[in-house]
């Protein structure tokens, strides 16, 4: 492989924070237009540092929260950042994942991480299906882009912000020629 030029990349991480409110179930893109609401091609999102805070708690229905990739776009999963996240308390929330001690295994039970970031396994109370839990960051594909956010259904009075953390990698293929 040869570099056809020098690369000298500063690599920076931007914060955003997006505003959420109460909607009945119903998928609701991101309001505005600033940083955040859109990623780019190569634009990868920190699976730890997703937090959600909640301004107002919800009081009615499941009082639970998914944020994902908007579903009609393809590749996009509504659920897909977060899932079932609880929103029925005030304050700082983040994602979490239960490990349980079945008779056979130990398996992930519950997870408010979406699938976007999970690529381990959850295992299964079976012989030899432990789980295996690997999460790693999203790397924005540019056909699925628009985030979006979607409360349980009868939600009426929940406000609260999407907190994370985002970079820009490179995108290389014209730095790089193979040679036989």
């Amino acid at each position: 492989m040869t570099i056809r030029n020098s690369i000298n990349i500063e690599m920076y991480w931007r914060q955003c924070c997006l505003e959420m409110t109460a909607n009945s179930n119903v998928e609701t893109v991101f309001a505005g237009s600033g940083m955040g609401q859109v990623l780019g091609q190569y634009e990868y999102i920190d699976p730890w540092s997703i937090f959600v805070f909640v301004q107002t708690a919800e009081t009615a229905g499941a009082k639970t929260l998914n944020v994902g990739m908007l579903s009609t776009e393809s590749g996009g999963n509504a659920a897909g950042i977060l899932n079932g996240i609880s929103i029925a308390s005030t304050g700082w929330v983040q994602p979490t994942f239960t490990v349980s001690q079945g008779t056979n295994a130990a398996y992930i039970s519950a997870s408010t991480i979406g699938v976007l970031f999970k690529k381990g396994q959850d295992g299964a109370n079976t012989a030899e299906h432990n789980a295996v839990p690997i999460y790693q960051g999203f790397i924005g594909n540019g056909t699925s882009k628009t985030l979006s956010y979607t409360c349980a259904s009868s939600s009426t009075s929940f406000v609260g912000f999407l907190y994370f953390r985002k970079t820009y990698l490179p995108d290389l293929t014209s730095y790089l020629t193979f040679q036989a």
